[in-house]
């Protein structure tokens, strides 16, 4: 049982299920139970603390989408700093090996890789954010993780830390004076392929939208 069951806003797949367990339990009985299932293993407690954060993160973004706050210089130091938190817990729990099964068939919901992404655009240095994307790298060569969770994460390396207006691999797009979806400008149009060949990609051109405008495969 992981995740906030009051909020709709939860990251938490599994929301529907803590509605339907609510249903039968009362709410003294789910807590207890809950508790109970925490203190079980210690990467529950990893698990739970990474989607807090991640929760946290969002509600704080949220308060100036929803005109709660306007201050644009705030927003702008959450948005860039605000999911730090993960990004060191995450690097750690690389580092340390505790990725345990939990971890990975959770972490495959495409929620969860969002929040992800988001710890890698939240070091205060793009050298420590490197180092985790080639820890990631390792877990894909491991079978932990599918290949389009590392190349959407360096992906967003590239836009958080070297050229905000390009990518690696060709996995972020933009709506195009046209309103459709484009994908950025290629940081290497000349060998993407290639690149997204060697990390277990299908070609650029599989994906069913307007391709980069300095693509030349």
């Amino acid at each position: 049982l992981i995740g906030d069951p009051y909020s709709k806003n939860t990251l938490n797949p599994k929301f529907e299920f803590h509605k339907f367990l609510l249903n039968y339990l009362s709410e003294k009985q789910y807590f207890k139970l809950r508790k109970k299932y925490l203190k079980k293993t210690e990467d529950n407690y990893w698990m739970e603390s990474f989607l807090s954060n991640e929760k946290n993160f969002q509600d704080t973004r949220g308060l100036w989408w929803s005109g709660t706050f306007k201050d644009t210089v705030a927003y702008a130091y959450i948005n860039d700093y605000g999911s730090s938190a993960n990004s060191y817990l995450f690097y750690k729990i690389l580092k340390e090996g505790l990725l345990v099964d939990r971890w990975k068939s959770s972490l495959s919901y495409e929620s969860c890789y969002l929040s992800i992404f988001h710890t890698v655009g939240s070091f205060l240095n793009k050298e420590k954010a490197k180092e985790m994307l080639d820890l990631l790298w390792i877990k894909v060569l491991e079978g932990q993780f599918k290949p389009n969770l590392y190349s959407n994460a360096y992906d967003f390396y590239i836009t958080s830390y070297v050229d905000k207006n390009k990518s690696m691999f060709g996995e972020f797009t933009f709506l195009n004076s046209d309103n459709k979806q484009q994908i950025k400008e290629l940081l290497y149009p000349n060998k993407v392929d290639s690149l997204r060949k060697a990390h277990y990609l299908l070609p650029l051109g599989y994906k069913k939208v307007v391709m980069p405008v300095n693509y030349t495969e």
